[in-house]
Protein backbone atom coordinates (compact mmCIF):
# COMPACT_ATOMS: atom_id res chain seq x y z
CA UNK A 1 0.00 0.00 0.00
CA UNK A 2 1.57 3.08 -1.22
CA UNK A 3 0.46 6.19 0.64
CA UNK A 4 -3.23 6.41 1.76
CA UNK A 5 -6.25 5.02 0.86
CA UNK A 6 -10.01 6.23 0.82
CA UNK A 7 -12.07 3.81 1.96
CA UNK A 8 -16.23 4.18 1.47
CA UNK A 9 -16.75 6.16 4.09
CA UNK A 10 -13.74 8.74 3.45
CA UNK A 11 -11.39 7.15 6.25
CA UNK A 12 -7.65 7.21 5.38
CA UNK A 13 -6.44 4.02 5.51
CA UNK A 14 -2.61 3.39 5.43
CA UNK A 15 0.09 0.63 6.67
CA UNK A 16 0.51 2.73 10.46
CA UNK A 17 -3.26 2.54 10.98
CA UNK A 18 -3.38 -1.00 9.94
CA UNK A 19 -0.85 -2.09 12.01
CA UNK A 20 -2.31 0.66 15.34
CA UNK A 21 -5.44 -1.33 14.62
CA UNK A 22 -3.75 -4.71 15.05
CA UNK A 23 -1.62 -3.30 18.16
CA UNK A 24 -5.28 -2.46 19.95
CA UNK A 25 -7.08 -5.31 19.55
CA UNK A 26 -3.91 -7.38 21.29
CA UNK A 27 -3.61 -4.83 23.90
CA UNK A 28 -7.55 -5.53 24.44
CA UNK A 29 -6.48 -8.85 24.56
CA UNK A 30 -4.28 -8.90 27.17
CA UNK A 31 -6.50 -6.06 28.79
CA UNK A 32 -8.78 -9.26 28.83
CA UNK A 33 -6.91 -11.63 30.45
CA UNK A 34 -8.15 -12.90 34.15
CA UNK A 35 -6.16 -12.38 37.35
CA UNK A 36 -5.22 -15.82 37.46
CA UNK A 37 -4.23 -16.70 34.28
CA UNK A 38 -2.24 -13.32 34.58
CA UNK A 39 0.05 -14.40 37.44
CA UNK A 40 0.64 -17.62 36.24
CA UNK A 41 1.72 -17.25 32.74
CA UNK A 42 3.25 -13.66 34.19
CA UNK A 43 1.33 -11.60 31.75
CA UNK A 44 2.16 -8.01 31.34
CA UNK A 45 2.02 -5.11 28.51
CA UNK A 46 2.76 -1.75 28.14
CA UNK A 47 1.61 0.92 26.01
CA UNK A 48 4.41 3.57 24.59
CA UNK A 49 4.16 6.42 22.14
CA UNK A 50 6.31 4.02 19.65
CA UNK A 51 4.16 0.86 19.84
CA UNK A 52 2.79 -1.83 22.07
CA UNK A 53 4.64 -4.49 24.42
CA UNK A 54 2.83 -7.80 25.25
CA UNK A 55 4.82 -10.45 27.51
CA UNK A 56 3.75 -13.51 28.85
CA UNK A 57 6.98 -14.61 30.74
CA UNK A 58 6.45 -18.14 31.61
CA UNK A 59 5.46 -18.97 28.01
CA UNK A 60 7.99 -20.21 25.22
CA UNK A 61 6.71 -18.44 22.25
CA UNK A 62 7.57 -15.11 20.76
CA UNK A 63 4.10 -14.70 19.37
CA UNK A 64 3.20 -13.80 23.57
CA UNK A 65 6.10 -12.00 23.77
CA UNK A 66 6.97 -9.03 21.87
CA UNK A 67 7.34 -5.70 21.15
CA UNK A 68 5.23 -4.06 18.13
CA UNK A 69 6.55 -0.78 16.83
CA UNK A 70 3.36 0.45 14.41
CA UNK A 71 4.32 2.46 11.02
CA UNK A 72 4.55 5.84 11.48
CA UNK A 73 5.95 8.97 9.58
CA UNK A 74 9.40 8.77 11.72
CA UNK A 75 11.93 6.50 11.42
CA UNK A 76 12.15 4.07 14.38
CA UNK A 77 15.19 5.37 16.39
CA UNK A 78 18.14 3.75 18.79
CA UNK A 79 16.67 5.17 21.78
CA UNK A 80 13.42 3.54 20.75
CA UNK A 81 14.47 0.19 20.31
CA UNK A 82 16.41 0.61 23.45
CA UNK A 83 13.10 1.21 25.17
CA UNK A 84 11.51 -1.65 23.76
CA UNK A 85 14.27 -3.99 24.31
CA UNK A 86 14.70 -3.06 27.88
CA UNK A 87 11.03 -3.65 28.57
CA UNK A 88 11.11 -7.44 26.67
CA UNK A 89 14.06 -7.87 29.00
CA UNK A 90 12.67 -7.06 32.08
CA UNK A 91 8.99 -8.81 31.28
CA UNK A 92 9.33 -11.43 28.60
CA UNK A 93 10.51 -15.03 28.27
CA UNK A 94 13.72 -14.99 26.35
CA UNK A 95 12.36 -16.01 23.47
CA UNK A 96 10.50 -12.68 22.15
CA UNK A 97 10.51 -11.03 19.47
CA UNK A 98 10.29 -7.31 18.04
CA UNK A 99 8.41 -6.55 15.16
CA UNK A 100 9.66 -3.22 13.64
CA UNK A 101 8.72 -2.47 9.91
CA UNK A 102 9.53 -2.83 5.97
CA UNK A 103 11.98 -0.51 4.57
CA UNK A 104 13.75 0.40 7.60
CA UNK A 105 17.22 1.49 7.80
CA UNK A 106 19.72 -1.52 7.96
CA UNK A 107 20.95 0.20 11.35
CA UNK A 108 18.70 -1.76 13.04
CA UNK A 109 19.64 -4.94 11.88
CA UNK A 110 22.81 -4.44 13.58
CA UNK A 111 21.56 -3.01 16.43
CA UNK A 112 19.15 -5.74 17.37
CA UNK A 113 21.75 -8.44 16.15
CA UNK A 114 23.73 -7.05 18.99
CA UNK A 115 21.16 -7.51 21.24
CA UNK A 116 20.91 -11.07 20.32
CA UNK A 117 17.99 -10.92 17.77
CA UNK A 118 17.75 -12.59 14.56
CA UNK A 119 15.90 -11.85 11.57
CA UNK A 120 13.08 -13.95 10.98
CA UNK A 121 11.98 -15.08 7.54
CA UNK A 122 9.16 -13.70 5.94
CA UNK A 123 8.32 -11.64 8.20
CA UNK A 124 4.52 -10.89 8.84
CA UNK A 125 2.34 -10.11 6.22
CA UNK A 126 -0.56 -7.42 7.19
CA UNK A 127 -3.68 -7.99 4.70
CA UNK A 128 -6.62 -5.13 4.18
CA UNK A 129 -10.02 -4.79 2.42
CA UNK A 130 -13.44 -2.83 2.41
CA UNK A 131 -16.73 -2.96 2.59
CA UNK A 132 -16.90 -2.36 -1.14
CA UNK A 133 -15.63 -5.76 -1.88
CA UNK A 134 -18.30 -8.90 -2.35
CA UNK A 135 -18.16 -11.19 1.15
CA UNK A 136 -17.04 -14.15 -0.05
CA UNK A 137 -19.41 -17.34 -0.80
CA UNK A 138 -18.24 -20.55 1.00
CA UNK A 139 -19.79 -24.19 0.00
CA UNK A 140 -19.41 -26.31 2.61
CA UNK A 141 -21.04 -28.35 5.62
CA UNK A 142 -20.11 -26.37 9.03
CA UNK A 143 -22.56 -24.42 10.51
CA UNK A 144 -20.92 -20.99 11.84
CA UNK A 145 -22.30 -19.62 14.92
CA UNK A 146 -21.61 -16.48 16.91
CA UNK A 147 -21.24 -17.70 20.54
CA UNK A 148 -20.99 -16.41 23.55
CA UNK A 149 -22.76 -16.50 27.24
CA UNK A 150 -22.83 -20.36 27.97
CA UNK A 151 -21.00 -21.34 24.79
CA UNK A 152 -17.76 -18.62 25.72
CA UNK A 153 -15.71 -21.97 27.74
CA UNK A 154 -16.29 -23.94 24.81
CA UNK A 155 -14.69 -21.01 22.39
CA UNK A 156 -12.00 -20.60 24.61
CA UNK A 157 -11.10 -24.53 24.35
CA UNK A 158 -11.46 -25.14 21.09
CA UNK A 159 -8.94 -22.11 20.32
CA UNK A 160 -6.72 -23.51 23.08
CA UNK A 161 -6.97 -26.96 21.35
CA UNK A 162 -6.52 -25.42 18.03
CA UNK A 163 -3.27 -23.70 18.76
CA UNK A 164 -2.37 -26.49 20.66
CA UNK A 165 -1.58 -23.86 23.75
CA UNK A 166 -1.10 -25.04 27.10
CA UNK A 167 -3.92 -25.97 29.55
CA UNK A 168 -5.47 -22.49 31.11
CA UNK A 169 -5.32 -20.16 27.78
CA UNK A 170 -8.98 -21.18 27.61
CA UNK A 171 -9.93 -19.38 30.68
CA UNK A 172 -8.21 -15.99 29.11
CA UNK A 173 -9.22 -16.69 25.21
CA UNK A 174 -12.79 -17.51 26.90
CA UNK A 175 -13.30 -13.77 27.79
CA UNK A 176 -13.54 -12.67 24.62
CA UNK A 177 -16.85 -13.73 23.77
CA UNK A 178 -18.30 -11.37 26.30
CA UNK A 179 -16.67 -8.32 26.05
CA UNK A 180 -17.34 -5.28 24.62
CA UNK A 181 -16.05 -4.61 20.91
CA UNK A 182 -15.82 -8.15 20.13
CA UNK A 183 -17.63 -10.96 18.45
CA UNK A 184 -16.71 -14.60 18.42
CA UNK A 185 -17.45 -18.10 16.29
CA UNK A 186 -17.42 -21.31 16.38
CA UNK A 187 -17.39 -23.51 13.50
CA UNK A 188 -19.55 -26.58 14.17
CA UNK A 189 -19.32 -30.18 12.55
CA UNK A 190 -23.51 -31.04 13.19
CA UNK A 191 -23.32 -30.41 17.22
CA UNK A 192 -19.23 -30.75 17.68
CA UNK A 193 -17.42 -27.27 17.57
CA UNK A 194 -14.09 -27.69 15.12
CA UNK A 195 -12.83 -24.33 14.76
CA UNK A 196 -13.23 -20.64 15.98
CA UNK A 197 -12.21 -16.92 15.08
CA UNK A 198 -12.84 -13.44 16.64
CA UNK A 199 -13.21 -10.35 15.50
CA UNK A 200 -12.78 -7.15 17.37
CA UNK A 201 -14.74 -4.10 15.85
CA UNK A 202 -13.73 -0.72 16.94
CA UNK A 203 -15.38 2.48 14.91
CA UNK A 204 -15.27 1.50 11.22
CA UNK A 205 -12.65 -0.76 11.28
CA UNK A 206 -12.56 -4.44 12.22
CA UNK A 207 -9.28 -6.52 12.97
CA UNK A 208 -9.77 -10.74 12.09
CA UNK A 209 -7.40 -13.46 14.64
CA UNK A 210 -8.29 -15.50 16.90
CA UNK A 211 -8.57 -18.48 14.31
CA UNK A 212 -7.99 -21.98 14.86
CA UNK A 213 -9.04 -25.09 13.98
CA UNK A 214 -8.76 -28.42 15.23
CA UNK A 215 -6.12 -30.23 13.58
CA UNK A 216 -8.03 -33.32 12.43
CA UNK A 217 -11.14 -30.59 10.67
CA UNK A 218 -8.09 -28.70 8.98
CA UNK A 219 -8.63 -28.43 4.97
CA UNK A 220 -11.89 -28.54 4.78
CA UNK A 221 -13.00 -25.00 4.84
CA UNK A 222 -13.68 -23.81 8.10
CA UNK A 223 -11.68 -20.65 8.10
CA UNK A 224 -12.83 -19.67 5.23
CA UNK A 225 -16.12 -19.86 6.52
CA UNK A 226 -15.13 -17.96 9.44
CA UNK A 227 -13.63 -15.14 7.39
CA UNK A 228 -16.97 -14.67 5.37
CA UNK A 229 -19.10 -14.92 8.38
CA UNK A 230 -16.90 -11.60 10.18
CA UNK A 231 -16.74 -10.05 7.19
CA UNK A 232 -20.98 -9.92 7.06
CA UNK A 233 -20.89 -9.22 10.25
CA UNK A 234 -18.62 -6.20 10.40
CA UNK A 235 -20.01 -4.66 7.28
CA UNK A 236 -23.43 -5.03 9.02
CA UNK A 237 -21.98 -3.34 12.22
CA UNK A 238 -20.85 -0.79 10.09
CA UNK A 239 -17.18 -1.67 9.92
CA UNK A 240 -15.79 -0.25 6.49
CA UNK A 241 -12.21 -1.25 6.76
CA UNK A 242 -10.94 -4.97 7.65
CA UNK A 243 -7.41 -6.11 8.98
CA UNK A 244 -6.10 -9.44 9.26
CA UNK A 245 -2.20 -10.39 10.10
CA UNK A 246 -0.82 -14.21 8.94
CA UNK A 247 3.00 -15.11 8.35
CA UNK A 248 4.62 -14.18 5.35
CA UNK A 249 6.57 -16.98 3.35
CA UNK A 250 10.46 -16.43 3.31
CA UNK A 251 12.15 -16.43 -0.01
CA UNK A 252 11.63 -19.29 -1.90
CA UNK A 253 8.96 -20.46 0.12
CA UNK A 254 5.13 -21.41 -1.18
CA UNK A 255 2.18 -19.28 1.06
CA UNK A 256 1.11 -21.20 3.82
CA UNK A 257 -3.01 -22.45 4.52
CA UNK A 258 -3.69 -18.83 6.23
CA UNK A 259 -1.87 -16.65 3.46
CA UNK A 260 -4.08 -18.22 0.51
CA UNK A 261 -7.41 -18.18 2.71
CA UNK A 262 -7.09 -14.38 3.27
CA UNK A 263 -6.01 -14.18 -0.42
CA UNK A 264 -8.86 -16.18 -1.30
CA UNK A 265 -11.50 -13.74 0.35
CA UNK A 266 -10.61 -10.94 -0.95
CA UNK A 267 -7.91 -9.23 1.10
CA UNK A 268 -4.67 -7.44 -0.47
CA UNK A 269 -1.10 -7.30 1.12
CA UNK A 270 -0.63 -4.22 2.30
CA UNK A 271 2.37 -4.57 3.58
CA UNK A 272 5.29 -7.15 5.37
CA UNK A 273 6.98 -6.10 8.84
CA UNK A 274 9.96 -6.89 9.11
CA UNK A 275 10.45 -9.48 12.64
CA UNK A 276 13.34 -9.89 14.59
CA UNK A 277 13.45 -12.89 17.48
CA UNK A 278 15.73 -13.69 20.44
CA UNK A 279 16.18 -17.27 21.71
CA UNK A 280 17.89 -16.07 24.76
CA UNK A 281 18.09 -13.07 27.25
CA UNK A 282 17.85 -9.67 26.15
CA UNK A 283 20.78 -7.43 26.07
CA UNK A 284 19.56 -4.60 27.28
Amino acid sequence: MNGATETSDSIAVNAAALDELEARAWLDMYKAAPAEFSAKVGLAYIETPAGAGFAMKGIGASLFNRFVLPRGKESITPDTLCIAMSWLGDNCHPTCAIDTRAGEPDHLEATLREAGFHKRGGGMAQFWRTDAAPVPTVNGDLEIRQVGGEAASQFGRVIEAGYGLPPSFSSWLGRLADRENWLTYLAYDEDMAVAGAAMYVIGSAAWLGVAATMPRYRGNGAQGGLIARRLADGTALGARTFAVQTGAPAAGEIAGPSYRNIERSGFALSHVRQSYEANAPVVK
